[in-house]
């Protein structure tokens, strides 16, 4: 009988991994099996079945007789975990349904975005993440795939060519390029628009719109592709377009920039100075927000002047 600190390693373990057996809870799927798959059914058998010691005991290999999971069983990606499991075979309806799902639509990372440009290893990685999106409208919460929205809401965001719905929402690297998506609309937005740390991203030169998606989008969803970049970006006639697949894989980041289409100034793009800027900033902002929680609650007060000057 496993213990009671054992029943709490195995309650720890069971709801990072719980997720990561749906797909071998099906005995007869992977019957004859041997090793470390069979040991994945046991613990996953276990798990539905609510022996969380010996779920926890089997995928680690604790019992004599059965081996530990080792890299069978990995930790789901955090910015995935909003996606519900899926029965069967992704399809386009099944993806439809779970990208209409309003949860999914947050606008920022949190109460403080900076925490998440502070994750990043450098002012260069955090260059690499930033894209701009353009549209003849607002951007209320998340940035959205047409797919999820009514043709309504579609046209009232503008951009999008000629009425298509897609299953992301493209960005581009280059900020006067996104300010060029307004559709009809006499005057625009364009937000900055940052990829998650640890996005997965697969590039594919030969796609020239995202359009073209809509072949391929089940066997993206099956590779847990966050984003795609598309197009030959060392074309001069690039729009160095990322089509982002997965709404909590990217966030926009500040305030918009609104202009008037007619006569529209050309954006540039941050300087390697201001990003760094934006990124050191974050920094600080993140180790005032640390020491400021964890300072005494009468000490607080002593911070918060600084606090809020940092933040404006």
């Amino acid at each position: 009988m496993a213990s009671l600190a054992d029943k709490k390693k195995a309650l720890d373990w069971s709801n990072r991994n719980a997720q990561g057996f749906q797909g071998i809870l099906d005995v007869n799927q992977f019957l004859p099996v041997t090793g470390d798959v069979q040991s994945g059914i046991l613990a996953g058998q276990d798990l539905q079945q609510g022996n969380y010691g010996s779920a926890a005991l089997n995928a680690v290999g604790l019992l004599p007789f059965v081996p530990s999971l080792g890299g069978v069983i990995k930790e789901a990606s955090p910015l995935r975990s909003w996606i519900p499991n899926v029965r069967g075979d992704i399809t386009k309806d099944k993806i439809a349904k779970i990208l209409k799902n309003e949860s999914a639509y947050s606008g920022t990372s949190g109460k403080y975005p900076q925490r998440r440009i502070a994750e990043f290893d450098s002012p260069e990685e955090f260059a690499s993440n930033l894209f701009w999106h353009g549209t003849g409208g607002s951007v209320y919460g998340g940035l959205k795939p047409s797919k999820a929205m009514s043709l309504k809401e579609v046209e009232r965001m503008g951009g999008g060519g000629y009425g298509d719905q897609y299953w992301g929402a493209s960005v581009s690297k280059d900020k006067n390029l996104a300010s060029n998506f307004t559709g009809q609309s006499s005057s625009g937005s364009v937000y900055p628009v940052i990829l998650k740390k640890g996005s997965n991203v697969k590039e594919l030169p030969d796609v020239q719109d995202a359009a073209e998606l809509d072949d391929i989008i089940e066997s993206l969803w099956k590779d847990k592709v966050d984003a795609v970049k598309i197009g030959d970006w060392k074309s001069p006639q690039s729009e160095k377009e990322l089509v982002i697949l997965n709404p909590k894989a990217a966030f926009k980041y500040d305030s918009p920039t609104r202009f008037g289409v007619y006569q529209k100034q050309k954006f540039e793009n941050p300087s390697s100075e201001e990003l760094s800027g934006m990124y050191n900033k974050a920094i600080e902002q993140v180790k005032l927000l640390d020491e400021y929680k964890n300072r005494p609650k009468e000490e607080r007060d002593a911070l918060l002047s600084t606090l809020e000057t940092l933040f404006k």
